[in-house]
């Protein structure tokens, strides 16, 4: 299977041989640690919490989605992959600009460093897909047909 664009979304971008955390500044990470429980192999979301403290703008009649546990290894282990083909796939990114998560500082930084030029912003919290998903669909539709 060969990929043939990257769409970020208020996404960690680590670049081959980091981990996805490395970049994440004292502030993000206080905002994550709050959300979230360390199991002894888990990362466990506080549901409630993630979902009030990550977007403000979701509306109340959205049902939403159960969380579930991630190996703590997805954070930690370095990503590899081969530079080289990495830079010939187009990639766009789109910020959450009010995201108290991955605060929209710690989004440029990742994507500038990864190189990505097609750049858009959505006006939403960590959640776009939930507070405004029409918005966030036409952005994804805009960089799919564009790359």
């Amino acid at each position: 299977m060969k990929i043939k664009s990257i769409i970020y979304v208020s996404a960690l971008v680590p670049l081959h041989g980091e981990k996805p955390f490395d970049l994440m500044n004292k502030t993000d990470n206080a905002a994550y640690s709050k959300i979230v429980t360390f199991g002894k192999h888990k990362i466990i979301p506080k549901a409630l919490e993630f979902y009030k403290g990550a977007d403000p703008v979701i509306p109340s009649t959205v049902e939403l989605p159960n969380l579930y546990p991630e190996w703590k290894s997805l954070g930690g282990e370095d990503v590899t992959f081969d530079p080289k083909v990495y830079a010939t796939i187009p990639k766009a990114y789109i910020s959450t600009e009010r995201d108290p998560i991955v605060g929209l500082t710690t989004q440029f930084q990742y994507s500038s460093r990864a190189g990505i030029k097609n750049y858009d912003g959505i006006q939403t919290g960590h959640f776009p897909m939930l507070s405004n998903p029409e918005k966030l669909s036409q952005l994804i539709m805009k960089w799919a047909k564009y790359q």
